[in-house]
């Protein structure tokens, strides 16, 4: 059994003897109860709404009952206030329905309406349809019917054409399969195609079957269609919408072609048509909805006279993943709409790179990766939010994006590629969570409003490039989890003026601080042993730097052009210096003041150094 402290119980009797107290003039026996109950000498049940102030288990008593039940309550034990004065009654449950939301079961207190379990909303639920199939006669077209069984909704969709074919000119095979090859005799202005004719399936539409019909408005074709031909429905200028049925897998060259009316295309097929044949590029459409399980590669490549893009809930992935793949939206210049539904798990490589008017991205909570150059170069972006359930955003998703200003990375992920968000230079802060074990290359290269970044606690490494050009970075915490710190990392961070570099740091790359005019000191960890090439090339206001005795050799223009440098803090002495090796144009670094360690302050002559709250200074 849980205890309850004497002293918390002696506190809580004496507060609630002075509430008692006050509110009967000071006596915590004498007059009548608030709002006139029973006296507080009395005994027995009182009202639920007159109980006597301290009266916490409604017995017309304050004694330290009261302050036991009163601790129990804030402890948070299965107790009410009130002991067995409440007027308990039962707030039924309310089902929800297709159109109404529910209720779950409640209770209260009749008569102060304390409320005990809080009532809460129920969704509505979905809808129960049945369905009715409506078959198409010689001359009415079919449909299905569907209609709630709850509310009663109902709607019709589904449409098949008329049993009789209407004078279309049709082919059928050996096979048995029906293609049909011309507009004939046929004089419907809305032509629904049927699926059988002659008993047979209808597979295909044949070459320029259409061609040139623009007394056609409307074109319906079966589900059962496979197979669109090479100019289809060329010059159909009376089409303003058409729909490609779901079991589609080959569509021919230029199936739209001087369409010019053409508008919306509602694309049911996850069928890929050549890179070069891409049909959707035609200056009339606007608008595309797309219901396939997969929207194809290149399906919009190029098409920048579209404006609204609408990717349904039945859709998983934008563009296949395998070599050049993607370019499911790539240069749709004039793309402003974009809906992308709530089943989509990947966007995969260049989908929607130089979308140059894409101002605005909701990612579906259902996204679990980003691709490849997925939104390069879509400069009017100005934010974005990436979702909690993705784990990975691959090279380049966001570079280039140069209307960015900022990005919200999840915990969840783990990985995120190569210049991801490389020349976004109106991006001003970062916030890396610690599930990211490394900092990939070129990750913020030339993000030039960077002024703060917090990188996660457990990276290994910071590879090459990774905030290079970030000119307005000026200040940085590299966690004691890194051992790398790769070439050009740092470089022309102009507004750097001190970094801390870990002793866990084995290796500093190539030029990984070169040009950062800012920086004043630096301080080499112990485990590295070689100063590569050009580390700290032109900093020019780079005053000291610590070397330790752990350093073998210094490469070819490491402290190049670092005019102001005047103190060098070496961790061993003259004959450990001596065997360092030292290429050419370190000029700087060898006429500089140098300093060797002393722990003590040094009986002989020299000029010798220690730290002073981890700062060398001059003995």
């Amino acid at each position: 059994m849980k205890k309850i402290s004497a002293l918390i119980i002696t506190v809580l009797m004496l507060s609630l003897l002075a509430v008692s107290a006050s509110a009967t003039g000071g006596s915590s026996t004498g007059g009548g109860a608030a709002g006139g109950g029973s006296s507080a000498g009395s005994a027995g049940s009182a009202s639920c709404m007159g109980l006597l102030p301290g009266d916490v288990n409604a017995d017309g008593t304050v004694d330290s009952k009261d302050a036991v039940l009163l601790a129990q309550y804030l402890a948070k034990w299965n107790v009410t206030l009130g002991g067995d004065s409440h007027n308990e009654v039962i707030d039924p449950a309310v089902e929800a329905t297709c159109k109404k939301t529910g209720l779950t079961e409640g209770k209260h207190c009749a008569d102060c309406g304390t409320v005990f379990v809080r009532q809460e909303i129920v969704p509505t639920k979905p809808h129960d349809y049945e369905d009715t199939i409506v078959p198409p006669t010689e001359t009415e077209k079919g449909y299905t019917h569907h209609k709630c069984k709850d509310c009663g909704d109902e709607y019709v969709d589904s449409y098949t054409g008329a049993t009789l074919a209407k004078g279309l000119e049709y082919e059928i095979d050996e096979l048995g399969y029906c293609t049909i090859t011309g507009i004939g005799s046929c004089t419907e202005t809305e032509l629904y195609i049927p699926e059988k004719i002659e008993n047979c399936f209808v597979l295909s539409i044949a070459d320029k079957a259409f061609s040139g019909q623009t007394q056609l408005t409307h074109i319906s074709l079966p589900r059962t269609v496979q197979v669109i031909g090479y100019r289809a429905f060329y010059g159909c200028t009376g089409l303003t919408e058409f729909t490609v049925p779901q079991d589609v897998v080959v569509i021919g060259h230029q199936v739209f072609f001087k369409c010019n009316n053409l508008e919306t295309v509602y694309y049911n097929s996850s069928y890929a048509p050549d890179k070069d044949k891409v049909f959707l590029n035609i200056p009339s459409i606007k608008k595309v909805v797309f219901n396939g399980k997969i929207v194809p590669n290149h399906i919009c490549y190029g098409c920048n006279n579209i404006e609204t893009v609408i990717i349904g809930d039945n859709v998983e992935a934008i563009g296949n993943k395998y070599f050049y793949s993607g370019y499911s939206f790539a240069d749709c210049s004039n793309l402003t709409d974009l809906t992308i539904g709530n089943s989509v798990t990947v966007i995969n490589g260049y989908a929607f790179e130089g979308c140059t008017s894409l101002t605005d991205v909701k990612f579906p909570e259902s996204l679990t990766s980003i691709g490849d150059c997925a939104f390069q170069n879509c400069n009017s972006l100005t934010s974005i939010t990436i979702p909690s359930n993705v784990n990975s955003i691959e090279d380049h998703a966001f570079s280039g994006c140069s209307g960015l200003v900022s990005v919200s990375i999840p915990d969840g992920v783990t990985s995120i590629g190569n210049y991801a968000f490389a020349r976004c230079n109106s991006l001003t802060s970062a916030n890396i969570p610690d599930s990211v074990t490394s900092i990939s290359g070129g990750l913020f290269e030339n993000c030039s409003a960077l002024t703060t970044v917090i990188l996660p606690q457990k990276i290994s490494s910071i590879s090459g490039h990774a905030f290079s050009g970030c000119i307005n970075l000026s200040s940085i915490i590299i966690p004691d989890s890194v051992t790398g710190i790769g070439m050009w990392a740092f470089s022309s961070c102009h507004s750097l003026k001190s970094i801390n570099i870990p002793e866990s740091v084995v290796s500093i790359g190539y030029a990984a601080f070169e040009d950062c005019i800012g920086l004043t000191s630096i301080i080499i960890p112990d485990r590295v042993i070689t100063i590569d090439e050009w580390v700290f090339a032109r900093c020019s206001s780079l005053i000291s730097v610590t070397i330790p005795d752990s350093i073998t050799s210094i490469g070819n223009s490491a402290f190049y052009n670092c005019s102001s440098l005047s103190n060098v803090y070496y961790g061993g002495n003259d004959g450990d210096w001596n065997n360092i090796s030292i290429s050419d144009s370190n000029q700087d670094l060898t006429a500089a003041t140098r300093y060797y360690y002393s722990v003590s302050n040094p009986a002989q002559n020299g000029k010798y150094w220690h730290y002073v709250n981890g700062v060398p200074t001059p003995w």
